[in-house]
């Protein structure tokens, strides 16, 4: 719900190429001054509530694996490149035994929590960062895990290369003051660029402490095959999109008319409602499901380019019932989650959407879940 734009072969774009890169240069500026504001010594340095993170949790694999975030955590914080304290910070092994996927390390670090303080995500904004794979596809990030791993990027101007970790907290550092109390989930090794958001509004921020609310991203199709794909009722899509590319209001013409940081935030990024989310699913499903959009020229917006596309997933927002009901489910039936891998994107965004999966067929599947004898220690 939403969307951001993929900058790769041929995805769509629904401006002028030099226009969207402008804007996308322009939002990353923005987002890394405001992040810089509030590292020590910043003039936001003390006054973080409402405006960062409550608490970022990494998750590892195992305690070993955990030693080493918290190493990496430690160093971070000591040179001055983390906002806020480091109690702010937490890393949460998983479980010994059978690997519990993402969805049961998401379930496991909610459970944590409880334990240790309570139900803070009623009342805070969590961001909880999927760290505990081995970087099989990249095994020079092995040791020190993908959530360190070394960027060509000055986050906290003092000449030293960022971390993916502090890509993500700069990237995503205007969501605490925009969603509603919960946690905010993505994996430890990506970057989103997103257009401006503004806080949603009572009707919506009520709406998703029940829910998900998601990122959304115009996509190839080929991208779809490998990624959820959001079904949305194609009417308020393309009119959201179209609103977006108004090129009097975003091309900076000379007689528009100056918008302040909510009115482009309102303008740019849209909340719409899901109908159905497809996972990795084929070419045949996503047109049998009416989730592959026309071309940008077919929608009327002459200066994009691309091929026909669908809204994919990436992070998406836990809302502070749905946590709630998540941990009473988890606390309640352990049996039938114990040893059982969970995916936080298959399992739990698939029943998502007013009319999901009719037959729910997403149930019987097994081939996006790995052994469970796949073990941890």
């Amino acid at each position: 719900r939403g969307y951001g734009c993929e900058m790769m072969g041929s995805a769509p774009h629904f401006r002028g190429w030099d226009t969207e890169q402008r804007a996308m240069v322009a939002g990353a500026e923005a987002r890394l001054r405001e992040y810089r504001r509030m590292l020590p010594g910043g003039d936001l340095a003390t006054s973080l509530d409402g405006r960062f993170w409550d608490a970022v949790v990494v998750t590892a694999a195992n305690e070993g694996q955990a030693g080493v975030y918290r190493a990496q955590l430690d160093q971070l914080h000591s040179r001055g490149q983390l906002p806020g304290e480091r109690t702010r910070y937490l890393v949460v092994p998983d479980p010994p035994g059978p690997r519990v996927g993402s969805g049961g390390a998401t379930l496991h670090v909610m459970l944590r929590l409880q334990a240790d303080v309570g139900p803070c995500w009623r009342r805070s904004r969590i961001l909880l960062l999927h760290a505990g794979g081995y970087s099989e596809r990249s095994p020079a990030h092995g040791t020190l895990g993908k959530a360190f791993a070394q960027l060509p990027m000055d986050a906290a101007n003092m000449g030293a290369p960022a971390t993916m970790l502090e890509a993500q907290l700069v990237y995503l550092q205007e969501l605490p003051a925009s969603l509603p109390p919960g946690v905010f989930i993505s994996a430890a090794d990506v970057v989103l660029q997103m257009p401006a958001l503004a806080p949603l509004d009572e009707t919506t921020a009520e709406r998703a402490s029940h829910g998900i609310l998601a990122l959304g991203h115009a996509s190839t199709v080929a991208t779809g095959r490998s990624h959820g794909v959001f079904v949305c009722d194609r009417h308020e899509l393309v009119e959201l999109i179209r609103r977006s590319a108004d090129d009097e209001l975003f091309a900076g013409k000379e007689n528009a008319e100056p918008m302040d940081k909510n009115q482009t935030a309102a303008r740019y990024a849209g909340v719409i409602e899901c109908v159905r989310c497809l996972q990795k699913p084929s070419d045949a499903e996503m047109r049998a499901a009416n989730a592959v959009l026309p071309t940008p020229a077919g929608m009327g917006l002459p200066g994009g380019g691309g091929g026909e596309w669908v809204l994919t997933d990436s992070a998406y927002h836990l809302g502070w019932r749905m946590c709630d009901a998540l941990v009473k489910l988890a606390a309640s039936h352990p049996e039938a989650l114990g040893g059982v891998e969970i995916c936080a994107y298959g399992d739990f965004m698939q029943p998502m959407g007013r009319d999901p999966d009719p037959s729910a067929a997403y149930m019987k599947r097994v081939d996006h879940v790995a052994s469970v004898t796949s073990v941890t220690s």
